[in-house]
């Protein structure tokens, strides 16, 4: 029930951050093209049509560690898995949005 709920907080926090990085972003490069600007629930609902329509990621070896069988945390995850899920659901858009400032710095 722990693994849920942590997997329920990163996807809540995730697309809340997503939709906040995204609608700064649209008003910076998307808005000065002529475009309407969009709300944050907008833009929190265009971050989750994006991740819905993205392939599943896992490599090559994530699929060879998995079938070693690496234990696995005692709430019923992996560690490195849960670490990767959240640098992907905070870190990402923390990082394309800091790109995005800068390159709006300038344009």
């Amino acid at each position: 029930m722990l693994a849920f709920l942590g997997w329920l907080f990163v996807l809540v926090a995730g697309t809340a951050l997503r939709g906040w990085c995204l609608s700064l972003m649209w008003g910076w490069f998307v808005v000065p093209l002529g475009a309407p600007a969009i709300t944050y629930l907008q833009a929190a609902g265009v971050a989750l049509l994006v991740v819905a329509m993205l392939p599943m990621r896992g490599s090559a070896a994530d699929r060879e560690a998995e079938g070693r069988g690496k234990k696995e945390d005692p709430v019923g995850f992996k560690k490195d898995e849960a670490h990767r899920t959240v640098a992907r659901a905070f870190l990402a858009p923390l990082l394309f949005l800091g790109v995005g400032w800068i390159v709006h710095q300038f344009a």
